[in-house]
C-alpha cells in the first residue's frame, strides 16, 4: 500500500539533498576562492614591498645583476613569470615570459613618473568559478625622498585553485555518500511522519467502503493521494447521507414520541372522565329520584302559597337550586356517559353564526365586541349538530366570563375558521375562540379538561364545562387545545374533520 508514494518520496529526498549540497559546496568553494586569493594577493604585496625596501637600503651597492636576485628572493612561494627593474633610465629584464613586454614597459615608467604602486589581477571571462589567471604589481623605489627607479612583477595564480581542486575526484563521491545517508535518514522519518498515516487513512476508507461503492474500480496508477481523496469523497457522502437519514429518523422517532404523549394524555383524561362516570351513575341514582319528589312537592306547596308573596318567593328560589343541582346532574351524565351519536355533514359557520348573534342580543355582553371571520365557502364537518353547538356554547360562556371578569368596555371575542390540511390528505377545520381577558395560570392550562376544575370563583362554575366539550370532540374524531396569547387574553382551538360522504 503507497509503495508508488514511498519510491517518489525517496527519489524527492535524494534530488533535493543533491541540489541542496551541489549549492552549498558551490558557495563553499567561491567563498573559499576569494579567500585565498585575498590572501595571496596580500602576501605578493607584502613581499614585493619587502623587496623594495631591500632595494632602496642597498640601491648603490648592489650591481644591476643581482638587483633581480634580491627582488627573486621575496618571491619564493610565488612563481613569477616577468621581472623588470628601472634603474638609472634603464630598463632591466630578468623574466620575460608572461608577454606584452610593452606593456610591461610601460607600467614600469607609469610608476617611476607617477610615484604609485599599482596591483593588477586579470580576470577571464566565466559565469562559475571564474579564475584569475596572472596578477601584475608595480613599486615606485625611491631615495631620500626621490624616485631612483621602479619594479614591476607578474606571474600566475594557478596555486591559489591549486589546493581548491585537489580533491576534485573525491567530491562526487562524498556528495553521493552523504546524498544517501540524508536520504535514509529523512525516508524513514518521512515514512513515520507522513506515509504511515496515510496508510491508517486509506485503511480506514477501504474498511468504511461498503460494496456499493464504485472506490474499488480506481485506477492504481492514479496516485495514492488521488485514491485517499477519491475514498475520503466516497466516505464523507456515505456519512453526509447517513446523517440525514438520521435526521429523519430523529425527526420521525420525535413525532412518534409527540404522538405516545398525546395517547398518553388522552388514555389518563379518559380514565379521570371514567372515573367520574362510575360516580357519576351513582350520583344520579341516589340523588336525582329525591330530588324529583322534592321538586315535586315544591310545585305543590308553591300552587297552595299563591296568595302570600313571600312564602311564594322562598319556594321558587329553592325550586331553582334544585334545578341547578338537576343540570350539574345532567352535565355530570353527559360527561360520563359516551353514546352513540351518527356523524351527518354539519354546517359549521351556521352554527358558529347563529350563537355568535345570540351572544350580541343578550344585554351583559352589548358591551364586548363579538368579530366572526370565516370564508364565504365552508366545507361541512363529520359531527352532531347540538353536541357541536353545546362545545361551542361553553368555550363562548367561558370567555364571555373571562371577558367581564377583566374590563368590559374593552371586551373583545374573536372566532376565526380556517381551513386545514394534514400531511396525510386529510382536510378539517380549525375554530379559534379567543378573547382579550385576563388569561389562565400557565400552571393551571393542563387541568382545564379535568372534571370539576375551574377557575372562576365559587358558585360561578361547575368545572364541567371543557371536559363535556372533550368528550365530545374527542366523538368527533377531533381535538381540543388551550393556550394563552401572546398578546394577552385566552384561546381555544378546535378542530373538527371534514365531512366525507
Amino acid at each position: 500500500m503507497l509503495r508508488n508514494l514511498k519510491v517518489q518520496i525517496a527519489i524527492a529526498l535524494f534530488v533535493l539533498l543533491i541540489l541542496g549540497m551541489c549549492s552549498i559546496t558551490f558557495v563553499a568553494l567561491v567563498l573559499w576562492q576569494k579567500e585565498s586569493l585575498l590572501r595571496q594577493t596580500s602576501q605578493i604585496q607584502r613581499s614585493l614591498k619587502n623587496a623594495g625596501r631591500q632595494l632602496e637600503t642597498s640601491w648603490d651597492a648592489l650591481p644591476p645583476g643581482e638587483s633581480f636576485e634580491v627582488v627573486e628572493r621575496f618571491f619564493v612561494e610565488e612563481s613569477l613569470s616577468c621581472l623588470y627593474l628601472l634603474r638609472d633610465g634603464r630598463v632591466g629584464e630578468a623574466k620575460i615570459s608572461c608577454g606584452q613586454p610593452e606593456k610591461m614597459k610601460t607600467l614600469l615608467f607609469q610608476t617611476a613618473g607617477s610615484g604609485e604602486t599599482v596591483f593588477q589581477i586579470a580576470r577571464p571571462q566565466g559565469l562559475i568559478l571564474r579564475k584569475p589567471r596572472f596578477f601584475t604589481a608595480s613599486l615606485p623605489l625611491k631615495k631620500q625622498g626621490r624616485i631612483v627607479g621602479s619594479i614591476v612583477v607578474a606571474g600566475p595564480l594557478d596555486t591559489v585553485f591549486s589546493h581548491v581542486f585537489d580533491g576534485k575526484g573525491t567530491l562526487p563521491v562524498y556528495l553521493l555518500v552523504t546524498a544517501l545517508l540524508f536520504t535514509t535518514v529523512g525516508f524513514f522519518r518521512m515514512l513515520k511522519i507522513v506515509v504511515r498515516p496515510l496508510e491508517k487513512v486509506v485503511q480506514i476508507a477501504d474498511n468504511y467502503r461498503d460494496s456499493s461503492d464504485p472506490a474499488s474500480f480506481i485506477n492504481p496508477q492514479t496516485g495514492e493521494f488521488a485514491q485517499i481523496a477519491y475514498r475520503l469523497k466516497q466516505m464523507l457522502k456515505r456519512i453526509d447521507t447517513d446523517n440525514r437519514q438520521l435526521r429523519l429518523t430523529v425527526e420521525a422517532l420525535q413525532q412518534s414520541n409527540d404522538e405516545l404523549k398525546q395517547a398518553r394524555n388522552e388514555i389518563v383524561q379518559a380514565e379521570k372522565l371514567a372515573s367520574v362516570g362510575r360516580m357519576s351513575a351513582g350520583l344520579a341514582h341516589e340523588v336525582g329520584n329525591p330530588l324529583s319528589i322534592v321538586k315535586g312537592y315544591l310545585e305543590l306547596l308553591e300552587q297552595q302559597l299563591a296568595e302570600q308573596d313571600d312564602s311564594v318567593q322562598y319556594v321558587s328560589r329553592a325550586a331553582s337550586e334544585v334545578e341547578r343541582i338537576e343540570k350539574i346532574i345532567r352535565q355530570l351524565l353527559d360527561c360520563a356517559r359516551r353514546p352513540s351519536i351518527e356523524l351527518v355533514a354539519v354546517d359549521l359557520g351556521v352554527i358558529l353564526e347563529d350563537l355568535v348573534g345570540l351572544f350580541c342580543q343578550k344585554g351583559d355582553n352589548k358591551e364586548i365586541g363579538f368579530q366572526l371571520d370565516r370564508p364565504d365557502v365552508l366545507p361541512s364537518v363529520a359531527a352532531d349538530a347540538d353536541s357541536l353547538r353545546q362545545v361551542f356554547l361553553n368555550c363562548l360562556l367561558n370567555s364571555v366570563d373571562a371577558v367581564l371578569e377583566g374590563n368590559p368596555e374593552e371586551g373583545k371575542i374573536r372566532v376565526q375558521i380556517l381551513e386545514k390540511c394534514t400531511t396525510n390528505g386529510e382536510r378539517s377545520l380549525l375554530v379559534i375562540i379567543e378573547d382579550n381577558g385576563p388569561g389562565v395560570d400557565p400552571e393551571a392550562l393542563n387541568n382545564l379538561f379535568d372534571p370539576f376544575y375551574t377557575t372562576k370563583q365559587p358558585g360561578k362554575g361547575t368545572g364541567l364545562g371543557l371536559a363535556v366539550s372533550y368528550t365530545l370532540v374527542k366523538q368527533f374524531a377531533g381535538s381540543i387545545s388551550v393556550r394563552n396569547r401572546e398578546q394577552g387574553g385566552f384561546a381555544v382551538h378546535i378542530q373538527i374533520p371534514v365531512f366525507v360522504e
